[in-house]
């Protein structure tokens, strides 16, 4: 599956699970994730602060998600 990832980690996430976040729409799901990273599944509205995973990846995300508006165009 397509990864995309946290932008404040580097974790990597399945695209696909953006479409199963309870309570959210794909939209808003997307917005979360962009905003939040890892947490946009939590209950909580702080950013991740997980120990960095892959810094290469977090950079990435961190400039593909500032530009680039859907997850399918995130994927690296």
């Amino acid at each position: 599956m397509p990864d995309i990832y946290c932008r404040h980690c580097g974790e990597p996430w399945d695209m696909d699970e953006l479409h199963d976040m309870d309570d959210h729409n794909y939209k808003d799901a997307t917005n979360r994730f962009r905003n939040l990273g890892c947490n946009a599944w939590s209950e909580t509205d702080l950013k991740c602060s997980s120990a960095m995973v892959d810094p290469e990846m977090a950079a990435h995300a961190e400039a593909v998600q500032g530009i680039l508006e859907y997850p399918d165009e995130w994927i690296y």
